[in-house]
């Protein structure tokens, strides 16, 4: 793991010009592994310049360009961001800071309000539920080799984080039930989910990757962030994003109707995918726990942003568990 690459906003601006050919009133934007900005240029029109990490591979930078364009030609019924092409055509280029050298690519900025910034409600868990079903629908047709790519965000490779999940454990009853749980992953849920036909995901539809607009709140209208796409059914898909839309002042079991409800009114679900939902929710509230617990651990300075989601995915799972229609499917594991 590294930390983001050290560029300012002074840098970030002349970056834009030299190799977009625009003067730009620029803002840092946060992020985990890139330095991001968004940039107001002298068009007014807003993009984002993304400096990108040096552990990220060149195919992986692609891919992330070729989605935009799959999604382009698709007609996709959420918004997402248009890739960018330097003022040479290109779709990244390579800029070089002294000894340092980071790949950089710019994309338009997709305007309206981040979904962690209101108020969660049945409603707009249901547009979680039309999102993932859109989103994946979309995808389907979409190749890139470095879709088969080991990733830690890939709820399919679960089990690469046991370790990890043994290092970072305390003792108190969501810990436990965590490391139980990997056991019940890979002996049961993997097998059933590796029989499913797999296709290209979004693979985190957070909140913070999903924007409504001001003038309707319940409605999710953008798609952001590619960076953690993978193969994997698409019942995935949806228990990611359910991960997300679940919240404790609501319901668990209502929440629940309501997401597969939305999904089901752009694609129905067959009775093996419901059967897996919530084992793939609790899957991914697991990697929000391990992952990010992990990772701030060795990246302190970052804490606060790696952290921003994981109270609420224990609370989110703690909740979960204290229903008996969750509890009972892990009472043998747990005990085990």
């Amino acid at each position: 793991m590294q930390a983001p690459p050290a560029v300012d906003e002074k840098q970030a601006a002349n970056i834009a010009q030299q190799y977009y050919d625009v003067v730009a009133q620029v803002k840092s934007l946060a992020g985990e592994r890139d330095k991001n900005f968004l940039l107001k240029t002298d068009q007014n029109h807003l993009w984002v310049l993304k400096i990108i990490s040096q552990s990220e591979q060149l195919a992986e930078i692609d891919v992330q360009v070729q989605v935009l364009k799959h999604l382009q030609k698709q007609a996709c019924k959420v918004k997402t961001p248009v890739a960018v092409a330097s003022k040479t055509g290109h779709d990244w280029e390579r800029y070089q800071q002294g000894e340092q050298a980071w790949n950089v690519r710019a994309y338009t900025f997709l305007e309206g309000i981040p979904v962690n910034q209101v108020a969660m409600t049945y409603e707009l868990q249901r547009a979680f539920g039309v999102t993932a079903a859109n989103i994946s629908t979309a995808l389907q047709t979409f190749e890139h080799p470095i879709l088969e790519r080991v990733i830690l965000w890939d709820v399919m490779r679960l089990n690469h984080l046991e370790a990890w999940a043994q290092e970072v454990s305390g003792r108190d009853v969501l810990d436990v039930f965590i490391l139980s749980f990997f056991k019940h992953f890979n002996v049961v849920v993997l097998p059933k989910l590796q029989q499913l036909p797999q296709y290209a995901i979004h693979g985190d539809l957070s909140q913070s990757n999903l924007v409504v607009s001001a003038d309707n709140e319940c409605a999710i209208d953008g798609v952001l962030d590619f960076g953690d796409m993978v193969k994997a059914p698409r019942v995935v898909e949806l228990g990611i994003a359910a991960s997300y839309a679940l919240d404790t002042h609501l319901d668990m079991q209502i929440s629940l109707q309501h997401i597969v409800a939305g999904f089901e009114s752009v694609s129905a679900l067959d009775e093996v995918e419901k059967d897996l939902l919530m084992d793939v929710i609790v899957a991914r509230l697991v990697q929000r726990i391990v992952i990010t617990t992990w990772r701030a651990q060795r990246f302190p300075e970052n804490a606060e942003y790696i952290l921003r989601g994981t109270a609420h995915a224990k609370a989110v799972l703690a909740a979960l568990l204290q229903h008996e229609f969750v509890a009972s499917r892990y009472a043998s594991e747990s005990t085990s």
